[in-house]
């Protein structure tokens, strides 16, 4: 016990020798698997010295197993290897990187199954206490929001007044709202999730909706942000230099079996490597091949529009 004490920190009032001996065996642990891990590269090395050299090993397949090791997910454990409890190193680089400060905290605290000192039986001190964090993701739900527009009479001479219905309908008269249609958008194009998936992924929160109907979303939308398209393209032309670039893309014949190749043209610039001040300015237009007049057609006018 001497010896406990004469190891521990004697700035921290709050140092148990119980813990700290939980701590060193945390770290053990983790040592003991960065030796499997040194094993493991040294028996690599050892096959690609001494093996029939149909079956030696590309060097640049040695970086799969250089891979750093776990930090550790225990406040002790993060403080006998040289990090702070965010996760950070103090020193270089690596770790964790903490979870952001703006995510809500939900906090559970389980107490011991008894406060009382179970020698003398008198109510213990708190003195102390040992936090970790985990991050929890909640998954997507759905709401209706209803639009109730009262109405009202006089009953002397039937007068009526009503607040006229709001104009904030993205599709006249549709279902989505437009945070709806937003998450369509960005599930399709961004996270290349098809519609049909969407549907299944709504059907399990108890939305029945037809690939058809999403389609139609997509649709409104791209129909309502074609100005904003046109707006940024006609910028575009203005600049003296625009990159450009093609993607193949697989097309659904409509009405047809089979699909078509079609192409997705990107037009764009950066100014900032040059030393402009300008905004970086991108592009995407879609065509159903890959003939010269697309493109011709997508930049006509660069050159001479009147930059200003």
């Amino acid at each position: 016990m001497d010896d406990a004490r004469h190891d521990s920190n004697p700035d921290n009032p709050n140092d148990d020798p119980l813990q700290r001996i939980a701590a060193l065996e945390r770290r053990v642990a983790v040592l003991t698997r960065e030796n499997e891990r040194l094993e493991t590269f040294l028996a690599v090395l050892r096959h690609m010295t001494f093996g029939r050299s149909s079956e030696k090993m590309d060097p640049d397949q040695l970086s799969l197993l250089d891979t750093a090791t776990p930090a550790p997910a225990d406040p002790d454990d993060a403080e006998l290897s040289g990090e702070d409890t965010t996760g950070q190193r103090r020193r270089g680089g690596g770790g964790r990187r903490p979870l952001p400060d703006n995510l809500p905290r939900v906090t559970r605290e389980i107490l011991p199954v008894s406060t009382q000192c179970p020698c003398c039986r008198r109510e213990m001190t708190r003195i102390g206490q040992d936090e970790s964090k985990q991050l929890h993701l909640v998954p997507a739900h759905a709401e209706v929001h209803v639009t109730v527009r009262p109405k009202f009479a006089c009953r002397a001479c039937g007068e009526l007044a009503q607040a006229p219905a709001p104009d904030d309908r993205p599709i006249e008269r549709g279902l989505p709202t437009a945070g709806t249609i937003a998450q369509v958008v960005i599930a399709k194009y961004l996270n290349h999730m098809p519609l049909h998936r969407q549907a299944a992924h709504y059907a399990r929160l108890g939305v029945l909706l037809a690939t058809t109907t999403l389609y139609g979303w997509v649709e409104a939308a791209a129909r309502d942000l074609a100005p904003v398209a046109d707006r940024l393209l006609e910028l575009l032309l203005r600049r003296t230099k625009i990159h450009a670039d093609d993607t193949p893309v697989t097309v659904l014949n409509p009405g047809r079996s089979g699909t078509h190749d079609g192409r997705f043209w990107v037009y764009a610039d950066d100014t900032r490597p040059r030393g402009g001040a300008e905004p970086s300015i991108a592009v995407f237009r879609f065509s159903a091949g890959r003939a010269g007049k697309h493109p011709a057609q997508h930049l006509a006018g660069f050159g001479t529009c009147q930059r200003v």
